[in-house]
């Protein structure tokens, strides 16, 4: 059985393993990203930093959407930030324009390709935002 089968296999006959499975692997792949990348991730944060961002707003789909919710939490918390959650397709599809001047815009995306995020993210930097972009 492919790997994909099983997980499929996993999510329909046994709810809440293969999310229990997810977060069991969790602090594993947080020390292989801090192992492996550390020095981007400081490259990042200076450049963050540099631009001098006054608020952040996060965008994503699916099981991202709470990844992004964390992360709004953790800015206002922990950088005495406002954020928000923005929605992609109200820059894609309905042509939005927010003024994210002084912002940081930050699509979340846990894998695969999703065109209105990262179209979303291309109209926050012409908007003037700075952007950053994760995916797992």
């Amino acid at each position: 059985m492919t790997a994909a089968a099983e997980s499929e296999r996993v999510q329909v006959s046994e709810p809440g393993r293969l999310m229990a499975k997810e977060i069991a692997e969790q602090p594993e792949v947080l020390a292989r990203i801090l192992d492996e990348g550390l020095p981007q991730i400081r490259q990042v944060a200076a450049q963050i930093k540099a631009a001098g961002p006054r608020f952040g707003v996060f965008a994503a789909r699916g099981t991202s959407d709470h990844a992004a919710l964390y992360a709004k939490y953790l800015f206002e918390i922990l950088l005495g930030w406002p954020a928000g959650l923005a929605s992609p397709s109200t820059m894609t599809a309905y042509g939005a324009k927010p003024d994210l001047g002084e912002g940081l815009f930050v699509g979340v995306r846990q894998s695969g390709v999703s065109p209105d995020l990262l179209g979303s993210v291309r109209r926050a930097r012409r908007r003037s935002s700075s952007t950053a972009t994760r995916s797992s």
